[in-house]
């Protein structure tokens, strides 16, 4: 298997707890599926991960574990109160503490109207996010609403970028690209080996449907000895071949061929004969 910037990676992942892990939008099956076996695999080391895609996860990838886990926006921490009133209607706000309850209290100038509940808006904020890492993206609008909806965080936290296209536009603080790797999944097969990350069947399981997608079952012409060492590794950490789906009837009618019965010989067939000679020739 491949060998990348290990030291490097190892730079960014040791300290970080809080990570990110992105998917592009028009998302395939390979990339999906080595997302989620990076925030598996980092989640049973201990970091706190969250993994999102702009678009739903579809009917396609319902075998791969850990889907549900696929958030569609980046929830934050924080619970923020944004007044919807001009600023200029504020004398200020303070806070009341009775010991058990906190109240934030919000005083109008004088003559100013009070501030109503329907003016009060909340949201999530402040992500805590240390590390993003963003997997098969291009570029970071190739994140669709992800990125457009929460640059701060892309701009302000380091990246690591992982794809294997090699019109990727290095984006990121750390960017391993490698167009000579088959899929994603070969990718971050390497990595969870190379860094000694956990792994187990699950892991294992997502990363050779993965392989085997986007491989058209190891068919294309990148397909390499590390491709299957990849695939050896997900078998040895116990990944589960994906079942074979039968046709279904409908889809080819078998006809039956039907049997010719012989056609019965005569009634006396059996019997003895008995030729005279007025009967020869």
């Amino acid at each position: 298997m491949k060998t990348y910037s290990f030291a490097e990676i190892q730079r960014l992942l040791g300290p970080a707890q809080n990570i990110l892990i992105c998917l592009p939008k028009s998302i395939t099956l390979d990339q999906a599926a080595a997302g989620l076996s990076l925030f598996l695999s980092l989640g049973k080391a201990g970091k706190n991960v969250n993994i999102v895609s702009a678009e739903p996860m579809t009917v396609g990838f319902s075998h791969l574990v850990g889907l549900d886990k696929v958030a569609d926006k980046i929830s934050g921490v924080n619970l923020v109160l944004t007044i919807d009133a001009p600023i200029e209607n504020i004398d200020k706000i303070s806070t009341q503490d009775d010991g058990k309850r906190l109240s934030l209290v919000i005083a109008p100038k004088t003559g100013m109207p009070p501030v109503s509940r329907e003016q009060i808006i909340f949201n999530q904020g402040g992500t805590g996010t240390d590390l993003v890492i963003t997997v098969g993206a291009r570029r970071l609008e190739g994140l669709g609403k992800i990125y457009l909806e929460n640059q701060g965080i892309f701009q302000g936290k380091p990246i690591i970028n992982i794809d294997n296209n090699s019109q990727n536009s290095n984006f990121g603080r750390l960017n391993i690209i490698d167009p000579d790797a088959s899929s994603c999944s070969e990718m971050v097969a390497s990595l969870i080996c190379g860094m000694g990350f956990p792994a187990d069947e699950d892991i294992g399981s997502n990363l050779l449907l993965g392989l085997k997608e986007e491989t058209r079952n190891f068919q294309i012409e990148k397909v390499s000895a590390d491709t299957f060492e990849t695939a050896a590794f997900c078998l040895r950490v116990g990944g589960r071949r994906e079942a074979v789906l039968k046709p279904e009837e409908s889809v080819k009618e078998v006809k039956k061929v039907e049997e010719k019965k012989p056609s019965q010989p005569p009634s006396d067939w059996l019997e003895p004969k008995i030729y005279k000679g007025s009967t020869l020739p």
